[in-house]
């Protein structure tokens, strides 16, 4: 970081690696996040932006999720993605060290990580309908996700850059909800097989709902989304059909 204004921090363990894993998830989370905040000190980095997560509210018992909404951490990686917000106000107190944290939503978009706790589901039903296969739902599908395209939260990343705000938490999410019912009936349309009808296990899901109140960060960036769930989920759709071999 020797001679580096500013820092973004988006590395981090996923939810279903913590799960296996926990003490490596913690040692990668949180020990991984507090030698960037370290190193950010010593080279007298002005601003640290990095990525939270929705997950620090776990199970949500109030929606929209506003940032002063119960914080519920359910995984070793929500634990560890709420000790990253605890760690930036930490040096911000005591080594004037600046920050932006971002509470991403559930992030999609072409070239997404397979290992993604809850969006791999958009790379994982694809595939099933595209082999002919129905895709297979948890519950009975009405747990739904907020849904944010990884360019919305590209732009809030260059706003945190530009503007000047500094020590805050941000949602970035839509304050929309799409079930996973939903979800599986976009990706069928976008791929024109309208004959293949979705299974349900009837299993329970982490997390039934969630859905960002996201604006602290219209007001204080001037940020808010703009791509919308059902035209990015068909892009992604039309990019995984034609580089199968990417997802």
């Amino acid at each position: 970081m020797e001679g580096i204004e500013y820092v973004y921090h988006e590395a981090a363990d996923c939810i279903n690696k913590s799960l296996q894993n926990p003490v490596e998830s913690l040692n990668i989370n949180v020990i991984g996040t507090t030698n960037v905040f370290e190193a950010a000190r010593m080279h007298k980095v002005k601003k640290v932006i990095f990525a939270s997560s929705a997950s620090v509210y776990g199970d949500p018992e109030e929606l929209p999720m506003t940032e002063e909404s119960p914080l519920l951490p359910i995984t070793p990686y929500c634990i560890g993605k709420h000790s990253t917000e605890s760690i930036a106000k930490f040096y911000s107190r005591f080594n004037d060290l600046n920050y932006i944290g971002f509470r991403y939503f559930n992030v999609y978009g072409s070239r997404q990580n397979v290992d993604a706790y809850y969006t791999n589901v958009v790379i994982l039903f694809i595939k099933r309908i595209m082999s002919g296969q129905a895709p297979v739902i948890n519950g009975d599908g009405k747990q739904s996700m907020d849904f944010i395209h990884v360019s919305d939260i590209a732009n809030a990343n260059i706003l945190a850059l530009e503007m000047d705000v500094n020590n805050q938490i941000f949602n970035i999410g839509t304050n929309k909800s799409t079930t996973v019912k939903q979800l599986a009936e976009i990706l069928i349309s976008a791929t024109g097989k309208e004959n293949i009808i979705p299974q349900f296990t009837g299993e329970a899901s982490l997390v039934r709902e969630r859905r960002a109140d996201y604006s602290k960060a219209k007001q204080l960036l001037s940020w808010e989304p703009t791509i919308d769930v059902e035209r990015g989920l068909m892009e992604l759709a039309k990019d995984i059909i034609e580089n199968p071999h990417l997802y």
